[in-house]
């Protein structure tokens, strides 16, 4: 199993205008592995991103402040989820 880091690349950034959705993007700001400036050019090629940041978190945000990380997505799916119209 490998390691996919992302890269600014033409294909990366090709890739991520055609994504249409808002996507909330957060970043531990001690991650070893990706940069804070991969995020922000992530952000900026995706229309609808919002990037949040971690300042005590590196990349296994998850692990490093769960509660602090839920409380993120729970605030980004309760702006952003509208009910669907059922046909």
């Amino acid at each position: 199993m490998g390691l996919h880091v992302f890269s600014s690349s033409t294909g990366d950034a090709t890739f991520h205008r055609r994504i249409s959705v808002p996507t909330l993007l957060v970043y531990g700001l001690k991650d070893p592995f990706v940069s804070l400036v991969e995020m922000c050019e992530m952000e900026r090629t995706i229309p609808r991103a919002f990037l949040e940041l971690l300042p005590l978190s590196g990349h296994m945000l998850m692990l490093d402040q769960p509660q602090k990380l839920n409380a993120m997505m729970k605030r980004f799916i309760e702006k952003y989820d509208t009910p669907q119209s059922v046909n």
